[in-house]
C-alpha cells in the first residue's frame, strides 16, 4: 500500500511537472514584425527553459525596374534595367546566458534571394551604341541585349548576438534586434544573349552567311565568358553577408 501510494505521488508530481513545462513553454511565445537588411519580415519565438529559446522568422523585399546609367572608358553609356527579389527565412536558436534580453545565436538562414536583369546599350541620336565585352566592341545589330541573374546557395549557416526585452517577461511587448553575419559562399551569376538581327539566322541565309554568324555569335559568347569570370572573382570576395535586423514583438 506504502509503495503504491508513494507510486502515485511520483505519477502526479511527473505531470505536474509536465504542464509546468508545456505551460512555461507557452507563456514563453512571441511573435513580432522586424525590419532588417533583407526587408520587411516577422518572427515567432518559443521559449525552452530560462536561458534557450528557439526563433524563426521570414523577410522579403521586392523593387522592379531600377534603371541605372553607366558610362565606360570610352564614352558609351550601357543601362541597366534590374528586379531585386529578396527573401530569406531564419531559423536559429538563441541561447541567453544570464537569462536575461542578451542573447548568443547559432542556425541557418535559407536564402531564396536573386538579383534579375537586363544589360541594354542606349542609343544616342538614333546610332548603335556598342557593347563592350572583354575589350571587343558590338553594336546593337548584333546583340539585342543580355539578360543577367545573380543568386546564392540556397543555406547559409548563421551566428549573430542580439537583445530580446520579452524574454524576461510574462508576457507584454519587447524590443528585438540581431546583429550577425551569414556565411553564404560566393553569388553566381548567369546570362542570356538575345542576339540581333544581324546574327539571327533566317531562311534565305547561305551555307557561308549561316557559318559567318555562327562564328560571332561564338565568338560574343567567349568574350562574355572572360566578362563573367572577372564578375565571378569580384563576388567572390563577399562570400560573408552582415545580417541586421530590428524589431517589436508581443509574448503572450
Amino acid at each position: 500500500m506504502k509503495k503504491r501510494f508513494m507510486t502515485l505521488i511520483l505519477v502526479a508530481s511527473v505531470t505536474q511537472s509536465l504542464y509546468a513545462d508545456q505551460s512555461e513553454l507557452f507563456r514563453g511565445g512571441s511573435i513580432g514584425g522586424e525590419l532588417s537588411l533583407y526587408g520587411i519580415g516577422m518572427n515567432i519565438a518559443g521559449k525552452v527553459n530560462s536561458k534557450f529559446a528557439l526563433r524563426g522568422g521570414f523577410d522579403m523585399f521586392k523593387m522592379s525596374d531600377i534603371d541605372v546609367d553607366v558610362e565606360n572608358d570610352n564614352g558609351i553609356d550601357t543601362n541597366y534595367n534590374f528586379d531585386l527579389d529578396l527573401q530569406d527565412f531564419l531559423l536559429v536558436g538563441d541561447y541567453h546566458p544570464w537569462e536575461g534580453s542578451f542573447r548568443f545565436s547559432g542556425g541557418m538562414i535559407i536564402n531564396n534571394s536573386n538579383f534579375d536583369g537586363t544589360i541594354t546599350p542606349k542609343v544616342r541620336d538614333g546610332k548603335d551604341i556598342e557593347f563592350v565585352f572583354n575589350n571587343h566592341t558590338y553594336s546593337t545589330k548584333e546583340i539585342g541585349s543580355v539578360d543577367t541573374k545573380v543568386d546564392w546557395d540556397p543555406v547559409a549557416p548563421y551566428v549573430g548576438i542580439g537583445w530580446d526585452t520579452s524574454f524576461t517577461k510574462k508576457r507584454g511587448w519587447g524590443f528585438t534586434c540581431d546583429l550577425g553575419v551569414a556565411f553564404q559562399g560566393s553569388a553566381t551569376a548567369h546570362y542570356h544573349i538575345n542576339y540581333g538581327n544581324a546574327l539571327k539566322e533566317n531562311a534565305n541565309d547561305t551555307i557561308i552567311e549561316k557559318r559567318s554568324k555562327q562564328q560571332t555569335r561564338d565568338e560574343i559568347k567567349k568574350n562574355l565568358d572572360s566578362e563573367m569570370v572577372e564578375l565571378q572573382d569580384e563576388m567572390d570576395d563577399y562570400k560573408v553577408l552582415p545580417y541586421i535586423s530590428l524589431g517589436v514583438n508581443y509574448k503572450f
